[in-house]
């Protein structure tokens, strides 16, 4: 694969070299930028990566050896963040994490704002679902060709055979042509989706463990539950590592290149909406399943979207939830700097899109589906928009990892204005099933999971 396109071939994620896991190029490429943008002094490794990194086919052993080196290194001195990766050190290191609740959940419909978080969580996937891996450019030359600038509804394919071709508009990261396509006009059901699944894993897991869960237990529903070819990324590493016999937080290490991207930030929005009102509780639950594959900031990520979810539909608007979120982040992480400066900023979110695009190259996949990135344009999203429609336009136009990041824009704003008011466009999907990748659970309805997370975040507060 070109290392400069973020799009995998789905066809080749097959054994004996399923993706994310073979030590190779790629792999090493993507160890010396996560060591590199940690803070880790890995000077003194260079000519070996260089070495490595020129060679077609290098030994497996040699580039875990050194991508191991890189990720024990000292950081440099002139690394000007701290970043903890557990539980306690990351209470200690924000200035709000042991908050009290925030607002009245008694003033709020539990069903409509559970509802409203789950049905914009999977509307916003299915939307950025089509482009996934596209470039913004790329995305918005399609929308504009074919008249869906600026994005009001779901994608279709129903355009001009010389727009079809000119975009390839049946390719992406995880489609190879029309028969996979999500475009609307062409499913009959909501197809099953990563950013989603682990919203069922997650309810299941409460449901099995109760208020008392740990990392290992929401481990264990992983490897119950999700095919390992379901898995990507960090979780994919994850999944391999507790097979192996590695326990939790080591998973989220060992041989993990992927610790601080997106995977842990969309298995964010449904602690906070098991835990209305209680962002202490989201974050901790968060910080719990984030361990599992994570480090830093990707462990960061996820409790953020968890507190934002928690508190949106509890406070008059969503910049003011944005600006409550960051008082729960260790305040020194690059996280934390990034939104500061985000909510901060009287700039358009033209412009701060503009600056996210200069500060990180969506066509490099290490970059691409990084968690700093991606949760940054989650926030000029919800900063800028007015409605739930603006919001999930404005971050799926933003290109980067379109189906998980708007998965997470529509999870807080559903949450925010709950499901009676997300408009119909937006509702049309959820009188066919849901679909999910989980082993035990093929298909569902959007009333039949609300209920489950309705009993689901009753037990958490029973107990």
């Amino acid at each position: 694969m070109n290392e400069s396109d973020p799009v995998n071939n789905p066809d080749g994620d097959r054994l004996p070299h399923p993706l994310f896991l073979t030590p190779d190029t790629k792999w090493l490429a993507a160890e010396r930028h996560q060591s590199r943008t940690a803070g880790r002094d890995i000077e003194h490794l260079q000519s070996r990566f260089d070495e490595l990194l020129t060679r077609e086919n290098p030994d497996p052993d040699a580039v875990r050896t050194l991508a191991a080196r890189a990720r024990s290194s000292p950081l440099r001195t002139n690394y000007v963040y701290s970043e903890p990766s557990t539980l306690d050190k990351i209470k200690r290191a924000a200035p709000s994490f042991e908050s009290p609740h925030i607002g009245d959940p008694g003033t709020i419909s539990e069903k409509d704002t559970i509802q409203g978080g789950l049905m914009g969580a999977i509307a916003g996937c299915l939307l950025g679902s089509p482009v996934q891996g596209w470039s913004r450019e790329r995305i918005h030359g399609f929308l504009q060709e074919s008249n869906q600038y600026p994005i009001e509804r779901f994608l279709h394919a129903d355009v001009a055979d010389s727009v079809i071709n000119q975009y390839d508009i049946f390719h992406n990261i995880e489609a190879t042509g029309r028969d996979s396509s999500t475009f609307i006009n062409h499913i009959e059901k909501i197809p099953p989706d990563d950013d989603i699944d682990y919203t069922f894993v997650n309810i299941r897991t409460v449901e099995t463990c109760g208020a008392e869960l740990q990392t290992e237990d929401i481990g264990t529903t992983w490897i119950k539950q999700l095919p390992a070819l379901r898995t990507y990324t960090a979780e994919r590493v994850a999944y391999r590592n507790l097979l192996d016999g590695i326990s939790p937080p080591e998973t989220g290490l060992r041989d993990n290149p992927y610790r601080e991207h997106i995977g842990a930030l969309i298995r964010g929005p449904i602690w906070g909406l098991l835990c209305l009102g209680e962002p202490t509780h989201a974050a901790t639950f968060a910080v719990r399943d984030a361990l599992l594959s994570h480090v830093k900031n990707g462990i960061y990520a996820e409790l953020w979207v968890a507190v934002l979810t928690a508190i949106a539909p509890l406070v008059g608007d969503l910049t003011e939830a944005l600006r409550l979120s960051l008082s729960f982040l260790p305040a020194e992480s690059r996280l934390a700097a990034s939104l500061r400066s985000i909510c901060n900023s009287d700039a358009s979110a033209h412009t701060q899109i503009k600056r996210i695009h200069q500060q990180w190259d969506e066509s490099i996949q290490r970059e691409w589906s990084h968690a700093l990135p991606n949760a940054a344009l989650i926030a000029i999203a919800l900063d800028h928009a007015d409605s739930i429609t603006e919001a999930l336009g404005t971050v799926v136009q933003s290109g980067f990892d379109t189906d998980s990041h708007a998965a997470v824009v529509g999870a807080v704003y559903g949450a925010h204005i709950g499901a009676a008011s997300i408009p119909s466009q937006w509702r049309s999907p959820f009188s066919s099933p849901i679909l999910s990748g989980l082993s035990s659970e093929h298909s569902t309805s959007i009333e039949a999971l609300t209920q489950r997370a309705i009993a689901a975040s009753r037990r958490i507060k029973m107990e």
